[in-house]
């Protein structure tokens, strides 16, 4: 059966008077810390305009990862902003002037923008500064944080690997969005999801629905990564296209220390 959206409370992190666990919270409640905020910049690679506000965050599964400390995960409710995944242009598969498709490897090389360094603000090719996720958090924040093993595949070979971050985007199974034409599994649908759902809730930004990136491969070619659609339409619920393009929105997820605390909005 698929997830079926409910009006949830909404609560806030506060590490100090909070009287909640958040571990306590129900699956799909809205959480917001208001010691940081974040511009919702619409235009693409992360430019124009935009509102600076907290992020919004869903609790989507508890304790999902093996080999973490007790933890919720938390996926952004609306998009951040437009970024390429990768736009590297040397790797060696056809179509490399579009991107490379691999995770772990996405914003090295020659390229000047990647996903993967952006969410997390590492890398020394890339010009980080406040507009780079993680670098935004509050120290807090950042203490709440947890680093996080995640299971990854590579798209030529099928190989697994791991890889260690802040900060992700789901694979499309962790979305709970498999289907015939999309055969690597990579990790498990998240608790907030259910498999073989064939509508999912629009994700907007800036009030406009955005397809976003997951950090799934696809296995026909080293350029593409796969895309959850605007939703609503059963056949197009995710896409793929070259990684390089700046137009896709970025719904960012990571997991929480579980007894951080918080209180009702």
């Amino acid at each position: 059966m698929c997830y079926i959206q409910r009006a949830v409370t909404n609560y806030s992190i506060d590490y100090v008077d909070g009287t909640i666990p958040i571990s306590d919270l129900p699956i799909g409640a809205r959480v917001v810390d208001p010691s940081w905020v974040w511009m919702f910049r619409t235009g693409d690679n992360f430019s124009g305009t935009g509102k600076e506000k907290p992020v919004s965050w869903i609790i989507v599964a508890k304790d999902h990862y093996e080999g973490l400390e007790p933890h919720v995960t938390l996926l952004a409710e609306e998009l951040i902003g437009n970024y390429p995944f990768d736009n590297s242009t040397n790797r060696k598969h056809d179509y490399a002037e579009y991107g490379y498709n691999h995770w772990g490897d996405c914003g090295t090389a020659n390229a000047t923008r990647g996903l993967r360094p952006w969410l997390n603000s590492t890398g020394i090719r890339q010009n980080f500064t406040i507009k780079s996720f993680y670098r935004a958090f509050s120290k807090f924040f950042k203490k709440a944080v947890i680093e996080t093993t995640l299971p990854n595949m590579e798209w030529e070979n099928r190989t697994i690997y791991a890889t260690r971050d802040q900060v992700f985007v789901p694979t499309i199974t962790e979305l709970g969005l498999s289907r015939y034409d999309c055969p690597l599994q990579i990790g498990s649908a998240y608790a907030f999801f259910a498999e073989g759902c064939k509508n999912i809730p629009q994700v907007n930004q800036g009030g406009k629905p955005v397809w976003y990136w997951t950090r799934s491969p696809d296995f026909y070619c080293g350029a593409y990564v796969y895309l959850v659609a605007k939703g609503g339409e059963s056949h197009n619920i995710y896409m793929r296209d070259y990684a390089a393009t700046n137009t896709y929105g970025v719904r960012p997820a990571l997991n929480f220390k579980a007894d951080t605390l918080v209180k009702n909005l």
